[in-house]
């Protein structure tokens, strides 16, 4: 009889023993699991506002040519539609008042942006243009590699569509984190747009570079972009000075004639 208890007794302790451990792992995969899903979060949520330096990174005069600065990591940056492997790109910094429209940097001048944090350093001698009294743009070419992927707006647009069920609440992490802000112009379209402006290197007027628009529904019907989008799935059309018009939603072809021929006519009204 006394063995017999002592068996028991073992399977018991045993019996405990694995509930635990299983309890235990389980515990510690949802803590992994919570972890996971924090992380995500925050990257969706943060806020890049557009291209960013994934650097240290240098700078060149010309494709392949002479390097004239380095700049830090995270830097925030405007940048051109890429050629090839490299594309150019600008970057606003603080300058000192002066009236003279541009200026000079010699190697070894610190580059700081324009709320005063340092950015960089200048390589060679360098011109800066004078865009405000104490702000001036440097433009220069560096290959495609040093930008980071999830803060170029189309890649994150890609991205957020495949997640998305094309309601506008899907999307607002995406344009939370880039700024998109509500288009006043176009309003014959008959669509609530949000949009975010043309890099100024491309175009220093108040183009548009991607505009999601949205029924009274709140549901994505299509997308205005001036540069590329990988969404074969969708129909693409080509409007003019280099937008498109890419549909998403189900619409008839009178109201895609309608919203292409409307947004071509926008274009051609303003500078």
């Amino acid at each position: 009889m006394k063995h017999i208890f002592l068996v028991l007794s073992f399977l018991i302790i045993v019996a405990c023993s694995s509930k635990s451990e299983d309890r235990d792992e389980q515990i510690l995969d949802q803590t992994v699991e919570d972890l996971g899903i924090i992380e995500e979060e925050e990257d969706i949520q943060e806020i890049l506002k557009g291209e960013r330096i994934d650097g240290p990174a240098n700078l060149s005069d010309k494709e392949n040519g002479k390097l004239i600065l380095s700049l830090e990591d995270n830097v925030l940056i405007e940048t051109s539609p890429s050629q090839g492997d490299w594309l150019k790109i600008g970057f606003f910094v603080q300058i000192a008042p002066d009236e003279s429209s541009m200026i000079k940097l010699f190697p070894e001048d610190q580059l700081k942006a324009p709320d005063g944090s340092y950015i960089g350093r200048v390589k060679d001698t360098l011109e800066v243009w004078r865009i405000h009294e104490n702000v001036g743009l440097i433009e220069g070419y560096t290959h495609i590699g040093n930008i980071k992927e999830n803060s170029i707006p189309e890649t994150a647009l890609e991205n957020a569509l495949k997640r998305s069920d094309f309601t506008k609440s899907s999307l607002d992490n995406y344009m939370e984190s880039f700024e998109f802000i509500e288009y006043k112009l176009n309003q014959e379209l008959n669509y609530r747009q949000l949009f975010i402006y043309e890099s100024y290197v491309v175009d220093p007027s108040p183009r548009d570079r991607i505009t999601l628009f949205f029924d009274d529904f709140d549901m994505l019907m299509g997308i205005f972009h001036s540069r590329e989008l990988q969404l074969p799935e969708y129909e693409t059309f080509e409007l003019i000075r280099g937008h498109s018009f890419t549909c998403i939603a189900d619409l008839d072809k009178s109201e895609t004639q309608r919203i292409i021929q409307e947004r071509i006519k926008f274009y051609n009204s303003i500078d």
